[in-house]
């Protein structure tokens, strides 16, 4: 956690908030969507982590804190972009008096973790992005 007389230099990484939006797809059904609120700079600790069975597959947890300058517009709703993975926002603290937020996350699963579509992605996106 920060305070207001640490070095705000901390705040080292680049996340961006999402807002769940919804729109229509071309058949005029409901659609949820996803868009960036702000991009903003953070602190990233990671807490815990815990691998649990569900529907008999091998789960794990990971929670994150994020601490940024205090932002009025952010809300448990809401998830993070960081290091292209999602995390679900679960509970925003504002221990120094709305100077900073800390966002208690939770890392949604990774829909290309440890699959052929995972290769498939990191091509495409070299090759569209010449990294």
């Amino acid at each position: 956690m920060l305070n207001s007389k640490q070095n705000i230099g901390r705040l080292d990484r680049r996340i961006v908030i999402q807002q769940s939006t919804e729109s229509k797809d071309i058949y005029g059904q409901p659609v949820k969507t996803w868009a960036a609120l702000a991009t903003v700079w953070a602190q990233v600790e990671d807490r815990s982590g815990s691998e649990g069975v569900q529907a008999e597959q091998i789960t794990a947890s990971r929670t994150t804190v994020f601490t940024i300058r205090y932002l009025s517009t952010v809300a448990e709703r809401m998830r993070i972009l960081y290091n292209f993975r999602y995390y679900d926002i679960h509970s925003i603290k504002s221990p120094d008096r709305n100077r900073f937020l800390e966002l208690s996350t939770e890392l949604l699963d990774d829909p290309f973790e440890e699959s052929e579509d995972a290769a498939e992605f990191s091509s495409a996106f070299s090759s569209a992005f010449n990294v």
